[in-house]
């Protein structure tokens, strides 16, 4: 991912942004900023939406871009570092319409059970499956490189 120059922002529930990753712009979305990747009790965190890369004219409030039918990977949680370290640039801030949100999330552990983004264990995998805990800068790094078929980021 590349880094956006200027100051950074808290994230908060609504928020639209960009990267910038291997000659592409994707947008993303703050679906809440009060999951728990960690679980119950654990500190909140923010539930990001990334998806498919647009062009250099898209404008944030442009929609047809935020639905959930132009996921390109599943939910994730993550914390801060997205944004303080700049991969992530707040570009405004718009509610939710209609298609824009999941009716509900799911991550799957490492022990196969699916969580929902409150930590509450869930009988049935509801699609589409994201991974529980918390994501660094360089997992999404990652999923967006492996989803984009663009090389990995060096160790």
């Amino acid at each position: 991912m590349e880094k956006f120059e200027g100051k950074w922002s808290r994230p908060k529930t609504g928020d639209v942004f960009e990267i910038r990753i291997g000659g592409y712009r994707c947008p993303g979305r703050v679906v809440s900023t009060e999951a728990k990747p960690l679980g119950k009790g654990a500190p909140d965190a923010p539930l990001v939406y990334l998806f498919h890369p647009v062009s250099p004219q898209w404008e944030f409030d442009q929609r047809e871009v935020l639905q959930v039918t132009n996921l390109l990977v599943s939910p994730i949680m993550t914390n801060l570092k997205p944004w303080t370290l700049k991969y992530f640039r707040t570009l405004g801030n718009v509610g939710f319409a209609d298609g824009e949100r999941l009716e509900r999330h799911c991550f799957r552990s490492s022990f196969g059970r699916f969580y929902d983004e409150q930590g509450n264990e869930i009988q049935e995998p509801v699609s589409p499956v994201g991974t529980w805990g918390l994501h660094s800068f360089r997992t999404i790094d990652d999923a967006l490189s492996e989803a984009l078929g663009i090389p990995l980021a060096p160790d």
